[in-house]
């Protein structure tokens, strides 16, 4: 301890961490720190900040069991108290400004997004503008942060594209019900986004928005290639100049469907509109819709229609 009269003391307290200072008893081997990601993910992962380079690290794909929450706050202690919040419900990832936001949605496209409104580098405002200007991630709800709870400033943030806005200091139960909110919200919008997709469906499109291009240019690049057996994912990700993994969050999360599945319904509503047109056998249709075996495309109509491709006949 060292102490001057009238200035002050300092203490210091020295921990020893070296092996030699502990008995075996006292030595975990199991370190968290040290385990390699094996498929089962972490409730939330490190954050994320201008020198960490751990955006490339975070998985590609993620569990189906809890959404991801991207986290945007400057403030460390608030970015703490989100992930705190919200790390049962969901897999949260925090980054500390905009800019970084902005990089982790378009490389990793989270479920939701909370964004405080003054950061540094690139603020809530631009990042939501930024967000619902690109095609990857504009279907991402938005919920924004601020101190400032002013009309104009609500405004602002609403223009720009947040689905809602809350108030600092705001109440853990309802940061939780708003996420929910709007994610249940979302989930309505799969079944329009899945009358679109419908391949040969008349469907009047009444919403012309950015998701509604997407939609339309997938359904287009399955329909030119539906009758290729090996089409599959990773040629639907090159057409639309993504990678699998941001196919995979953008297709599930406009669908509620994986791209396998949606390629998969998309030959099956074809194929049944062939059958009730009567455009030859099952087999010769089966394999014009890109299935390689008859019997596996019996046993795919079935589940997806709940009754046999002859009953269509």
């Amino acid at each position: 301890m060292q102490s001057e009269s009238g200035v002050g003391s300092v203490f210091t307290i020295r921990i020893p961490v070296s092996k030699e200072y502990f008995s075996e008893d006292e030595i975990s081997t199991n370190n968290a720190a040290e385990r390699q990601y094996s498929g089962h993910l972490p409730q939330y992962y490190p954050e994320i900040g201008s020198d960490s380079g751990l955006i490339k690290k975070l998985p590609d794909h993620y569990s189906d069991h809890k959404p991801v929450l991207l986290v945007a706050e400057d403030n460390p202690d608030v970015r703490f108290l989100i992930t705190d919040i919200c790390k049962d419900q969901y897999q949260v990832i925090a980054a500390e400004n905009g800019n970084i936001a902005q990089r982790i949605a378009i490389e990793k496209i989270p479920d939701i997004i909370i964004t405080d409104v003054m950061m540094p580098e690139m603020d809530g405002t631009e990042l939501c503008a930024a967000l619902r200007s690109n095609e990857i991630t504009s279907h991402i709800p938005i919920i924004m942060l601020t101190a400032r709870g002013d009309q104009k400033d609500k405004l602002t943030g609403l223009k720009t594209g947040a689905d809602d806005y809350l108030t600092k200091p705001f109440d853990a139960e309802e940061l939780k019900v708003r996420l929910q909110n709007l994610l249940e919200q979302r989930k309505i919008l799969h079944n329009y986004f899945k009358k679109v997709l419908h391949t040969f469906t008349s469907t009047e499109v009444k919403v012309d928005s950015m998701d509604t291009h997407f939609v339309k240019n997938l359904k287009t690049s399955i329909e030119n290639n539906i009758h290729k057996e090996h089409y599959g994912v990773t040629e639907l990700a090159a057409d639309l100049a993504l990678s699998r993994s941001q196919l995979h969050r953008k297709v599930t999360g406009l669908l509620g469907y994986s791209p396998n599945e949606v390629i998969r319904n998309m030959r099956l509503e074809k194929a049944r509109m062939m059958i009730q047109k009567k455009a030859g056998t099952i087999a010769e249709i089966a394999y014009n819709c890109g299935f390689n075996s008859p019997a596996y495309f019996s046993k795919c109509f079935k589940d997806y229609f709940g009754h046999t491709a002859g009953e269509e006949f």
